[in-house]
């Protein structure tokens, strides 16, 4: 995917990532947060951007984050991922 094959249009959440108290990524509440989003129309996802905490995750936390994200998006919608660092 490139930027000139994604339809820039509609709603895209910038999508918080949920965290248990101790840090670790909790990823049942983000499964239903994903789906909220698909149940209502949304037409893409911006994965760790500003409000995505990117900077407390490893970087094999932010792997395992996006293969999730993914596989519950199965291709339906477009899913775009900050890659700050």
């Amino acid at each position: 995917m490139n930027r000139d094959s994604v339809t820039w249009s509609g709603y895209w959440p910038a999508s918080p990532t949920p965290f248990h108290e101790n840090g670790e990524i909790d990823f049942k509440r983000f499964s239903n947060l994903i789906k909220w989003y698909m149940d209502n129309g949304m037409h893409g996802i911006f994965l760790n951007g500003t409000t995505g905490e990117w900077f407390s995750q490893t970087i094999p936390e932010r792997k395992e984050l996006i293969e999730f994200v993914l596989d519950r998006v199965a291709g339906r919608i477009p899913v775009v991922v900050g890659i700050t660092t």
